[in-house]
């Protein structure tokens, strides 16, 4: 590619998709708990026939259209990457089997229907997550498996020195079982340039089901002070009920607005 194509693709490419290192949001929760269903992609990669050209933040709910303009404009077939494909485990240029989704010059659209699907309306969402926003009957309560318990416990290593992030959850019921309802009660800490924690209570009673009731979502947060609560407040009744009651101490924290 000679140098005043590269520069017409470089300018294409900033005006679809803007700069570099894009970023939706500093915490991934924040953004996804109103978005649940969206196809969100964090630091994805985006690539050209011959290798990389983008990476970044993408909602393909919402920036489909914008991948197609890039297409069409530069004539080059663009291929989107999961985060650990786009920093460098790919060697060699992007093909429809690696990518999660590509589109085309002329239109042509793909994508791994195993992970998404399209909804009415035309729009990408996460198989088995959308959420229609009609009133459906409640469907036949499942049997709760109340006797089945697990403790789990986890740590997330902070990136940049910090002691990250852990958290210590109960599950009464099968998580992850098709059909069989489950509660979760959290209790999660962190530690960086502040530090916080929150409690989290979740009951599914009916796992990959749609809700039968439009889903209501709100997040409450003081933004300012020392000690800064929030509460995220996450229905779709007979899908998934969340509470979550959280607090931030200490100075500003990019992770942790």
């Amino acid at each position: 590619m000679n140098e005043a194509l590269a520069a017409q693709h470089a300018r294409a490419i900033e005006c679809w998709l803007g700069p570099r290192g894009r970023m939706l949001s500093y915490e991934r929760a924040v953004y996804l708990n109103p978005y649940c269903g969206h196809v969100v992609e964090f630091n994805a990669g985006v690539w050209f026939a011959g290798g990389q050209v983008w990476w970044g933040d993408l909602d393909l709910t919402v920036d489909e259209g914008l991948l197609a303009g890039l297409a069409a404009e530069t004539g080059e077939t663009v291929y989107v990457v999961w985060e650990d494909d786009g920093r460098g485990r790919l060697r060699h240029p992007a093909s429809h089997d690696q990518a999660i989704y590509w589109v085309s010059p002329d239109g042509a659209v793909g994508m791994q229907r195993s992970i998404y699907e399209r909804v009415p309306g035309g729009r990408l969402a996460i198989r088995g997550l959308w959420r229609d926003a009609r009133v459906r009957l409640p469907r036949r309560p499942a049997m709760w498996r109340f006797w089945r318990l697990r403790l789990h416990a986890e740590h997330w290593a902070g990136a940049r020195g910090d002691d990250g992030s852990s958290c210590l959850a109960l599950v009464l019921g099968e998580r992850g079982a098709e059909g069989y309802p489950f509660l979760r009660l959290e209790c999660a800490w962190f530690r960086n340039v502040a530090a916080g924690g929150w409690v989290e209570v979740l009951w599914s009673p009916s796992p990959r089901q749609h809700a039968w009731l439009p889903p209501f979502n709100r997040l409450l947060r003081l933004p300012r002070g020392p000690v800064r609560p929030w509460v995220a407040l996450d229905l779709a009744p007979g899908e998934r009920d969340r509470l979550q009651l959280g607090v931030v101490v200490g100075p500003k924290d990019p992770r942790w607005q």
